[in-house]
């Protein structure tokens, strides 16, 4: 059976991507043979053995970032770069009105990038971990 071809503007990209040999093109039971399981899954022998050969399935812990470290992060946008280049020219021009406006705009949206993702992160986790639960009522 051929590939299905997919139409893209920017050439054979997608075609590339819906190939033979493409696991997800693959049977199911073929995959599940190169990985010796069953649809049923892994007897509790062929679990404790993989466990003891390849060790847990577990991510690795990362270090947490700090509210100060997430705000620093924000000056590498390009634009915050470009506005913080502005305070410097309205600064060695001596327009120091403009240039504490553009600081308290820079800093200011700094602060608001850093608290969307503390607060993004800290439903994300919570949903991840079952202590967060969306009610619609």
């Amino acid at each position: 059976m051929a590939a299905p071809a997919i139409e893209s503007r920017r050439g054979s990209a997608l075609n590339d991507a819906v190939t033979p040999g493409s696991y997800w093109y693959e049977p199911v039971d073929g995959l599940l043979a190169a990985v010796h399981s069953t649809s049923d899954g892994l007897s509790a022998a062929e679990a404790g053995q993989r466990l003891a050969q390849v060790g847990p399935n577990v991510l690795e812990v990362r270090k947490k970032a700090t509210a100060l470290g997430l705000f620093l992060n924000q000056f590498k946008s390009p634009i915050l770069l470009i506005l913080l280049g502005a305070t410097g020219v309205s600064a060695a021009v001596r327009d120091w009105v403009d240039a504490a406006i553009i600081l308290a705009i820079v800093l200011a949206a700094g602060v608001v990038a850093a608290l969307v993702i503390v607060v993004l992160s800290y439903y994300a986790w919570g949903f991840i971990s079952g202590e967060v639960h969306l009610r619609w009522d």
